[in-house]
């Protein structure tokens, strides 16, 4: 006799919540754990942030979450749900957004590829149509829905990706870089797309993620791993406040983009200084590890070169200097 079922027992599931302790995965005996002994939980409405340099575990998480890959040892519960003995339960309540791998069909538009997907899921007739334009207008692809995803955008065709993983409204949402190579705009276009499931829907979200400044607009928790194992987790904020507050970077922001041979002198003066040039702006920033007074003579000396200062102050550290502070020498931060 199979075992019964928690949920036709009337006995309590974790709403919306992903739990992960003591989880441990070996790929080969001898040889450093791909994961070791991570502990974390993704509560309704809340994104969470899985960060670590390439190879440091995140997606090999991601995968035993989803009961892709099995565990060595440790629990995981998705949507409430003890996996993977209750798999097929808890993927009902679960969407996700694999980096690399595709979840949608290129040659059926994107309303096809909702129809598809949701009648594999038990949606029929009106209940069907009726979520299919509901997610269309989430995620803003209504005007687009009936053009083959081959010939969209690869923004557009990562929001089909993702109206796929939410059509059958999940509790709970895994997202592997949702906005790996998207331009400006697409990525924008994802991040608020997350921002409404999670504050208008209060989905749990996981989210794993290279784009440090967008880790910093998007997570209310972060779990920085490297090498298998737990650097640092808490509130963003908290973790930027701890590890960043001794690192305040002093920053000069010029109108326009500078010629070549401008920058170069004042890369030269100015060699501890890292330098970012955009379309309508150039920032010289360095750590405050060496004397204010350089900065009065870097702005005496962009003052000689007759370049409009639009800011010079200092400012408190983000996450990716954090990130970078917290993983140096563990791995290539990305």
């Amino acid at each position: 006799m199979s075992a019964p079922d928690p949920a036709n027992e009337g006995l309590p599931r974790l709403p919306a919540a992903t739990v992960v302790s003591d989880l441990v995965k070996s790929y080969r005996p001898n040889r450093p754990n791909a994961v070791d002994d991570i502990s974390f939980e993704v509560p309704p409405g809340v994104v969470f942030g899985l960060l670590g340099p390439n190879g440091a575990g995140k997606t090999t998480t991601v995968k035993v979450i989803l009961g892709l890959v099995l565990p060595t040892r440790g629990t995981v519960r998705l949507a409430g749900y003890e996996m993977p003995r209750w798999q097929h339960k808890a993927l009902r309540h679960a969407g996700a957004v694999l980096e690399g791998a595709r979840n949608i069909y290129w040659r059926l538009s994107a309303r096809a590829n909702l129809e598809y997907f949701g009648a594999l899921r038990g949606l029929r007739g009106k209940s069907l149509a009726l979520r299919t334009q509901e997610t269309l207008d989430l995620v803003g692809l209504a005007d687009r829905a009936d053009e083959e995803t081959r010939l969209l955008s690869r923004g557009m065709q990562q929001k089909v990706a993702l109206a796929v993983a939410v059509l059958h409204d999940p509790d709970v949402l895994l997202l592997d870089e949702p906005t790996l190579g998207l331009d400006v705009h697409a990525a924008r276009a994802i991040e608020s797309v997350i921002r409404k499931l999670t504050e208008e829907q209060r989905k749990a979200v996981l989210l794993t993620t290279h784009q440090m400044a967008l880790a910093q607009r998007l997570c209310h928790r972060i779990l920085v791993v490297n090498e298998g194992r737990k650097v640092v987790e808490g509130a963003t904020d908290e973790v930027i406040q701890q590890f960043g507050g001794h690192h305040r970077t002093t920053e000069i922001r010029l109108a326009g983009a500078v010629d070549h041979g401008t920058l170069a002198r004042l890369c030269e003066a100015f060699p501890f200084a890292s330098v970012t040039t955009e379309t309508e702006t150039t920032t010289l920033s360095w750590s405050d590890t060496h004397p204010q007074q350089k900065l009065l003579e870097l702005l005496n000396l962009v003052d000689g070169e007759g370049l409009s200062i639009l800011h010079a102050g200092q400012r408190e550290a983000t996450l990716e200097e954090v990130f970078v502070h917290l993983t140096a020498g563990r791995g290539s931060p990305a």
